[in-house]
């Protein structure tokens, strides 16, 4: 069984892989990771993708328990190119998420759109990375308004938008919420003009308050980073 763990600032993501199956997977606080309870007896390899600093002691305890292990990084060795100026910066759940998007469409191009403290989008084409765009995402938005003006609220996102607010706390809310809707329906018109036959793949924390409201076809898949790592990993063993 392979185990593919993606750290992130406040959550852990962990997936249990048989060859290219997910099998299982499990979320948990990056802060309360007991290492124990991520692997079994019956791991034969592992890769890790960390947004930060690796949690301390992981690769320690890998090492201990004689299970092969792989630390993603702009280095690694992967089943596309990257085509980036600055490719020591890319997010390592950029890489992954492209590299994912090439399992599920292999040989035709995907937008990835990854909807969560920000909004990533990522364009994959001939099993190359071409680059993509990164906005804010819904909280960073509401986040900012407050923070930087005297006296709107701070609110968060919320279900049944719509078109326009009668309260400041509704306009806030409609306001971000349906422009990041506008800015993501007309980054795949845009995109999807230039790219014959698109597949738009929707992922992320924040993805569930778009997927049913999106006037496009999407693919909704939610273990797309997961997905990515374990074919990185199938591809350095």
């Amino acid at each position: 069984m392979h185990v593919v763990i993606d750290i992130g600032n406040t959550t852990t993501k962990v997936g249990y892989f048989k060859d290219s199956e997910l099998i299982d997977k499990k979320t948990v606080e990056t802060k309360d990771v007991c290492y124990d309870d991520l692997f079994s007896t019956h791991t034969n390899a592992a890769i890790i993708a960390s947004s930060g600093k690796l949690l301390t002691g992981i690769d320690n305890y890998m090492t201990d328990k004689n299970i092969p292990f792989h630390v993603l990084s702009y280095k690694t060795k992967l089943p596309i190119k990257i085509d980036y100026k600055t490719p020591e910066t890319l997010g390592l759940d950029r890489i992954a998420g492209s590299v994912g998007a090439t399992v599920l469409f292999p040989n035709k191009p995907s937008l990835i759109i990854d909807i969560g403290t920000a909004v990533t989008y990522d364009l994959v084409v001939n099993n190359c990375f071409k680059g993509g765009n990164i906005s804010p995402g819904l909280k960073l938005r509401y986040l900012s308004l407050n923070e930087h003006t005297e006296k709107l609220p701070l609110v968060s996102a919320v279900d049944n938008q719509q078109l326009y607010g009668k309260s400041t706390v509704e306009a806030i809310e409609n306001g971000v919420f349906n422009g990041l809707k506008y800015e993501i329906e007309t980054t795949i018109k845009h995109f999807s003009e230039i790219y014959s036959g698109l597949n738009i793949i929707i992922t992320g924390g924040d993805a569930h308050f778009f997927v049913n409201i999106i006037k496009t076809a999407i693919f909704v898949e939610p273990n797309l980073v997961l997905i990515g790592l374990n074919h990185i990993l199938l591809y350095n063993v």
